[in-house]
């Protein structure tokens, strides 16, 4: 239904941004991320398609995309529980982002 909106009138945010949350149930995060990123190229303040696209970004393990679009996010009107979820979120990414990558632990007493 999404897709024949979409053909119908390519501009239209909101069936983009449904199609990305459809695609995104069925763990296709590649074309989510695309359908997200249609929705934002006709709709630049669409909070909650700037939020979807940072999860959407997280599963895929984009830590600095996501970070991006939950910043993008943050920026716009949103409601309190959005807005702490915004936070726990970026608040996760940071912590991510300071880890090591894996194998590149300090050595440890081995040595």
């Amino acid at each position: 239904m999404f897709k024949k909106a979409i053909q119908l009138e390519p501009k239209f945010s909101s069936a983009w941004y449904n199609l990305g949350n459809a695609q995104q149930d069925d763990h296709d995060f590649a074309e989510a991320e695309n359908s997200f990123k249609q929705a934002l190229k006709f709709a630049p303040d669409h909070m909650h398609a700037w939020f979807n696209l940072g999860e959407n970004l997280l599963f895929q393990k984009k830590l600095v995309e996501a970070k991006d679009a939950f910043n993008h996010a943050q920026e716009l009107p949103s409601s309190q529980q959005d807005k702490k979820d915004i936070a726990d979120y970026l608040a996760d990414i940071e912590r991510q982002l300071k880890k090591p990558p894996p194998g590149t632990e300090a050595a440890s007493s081995w040595t």
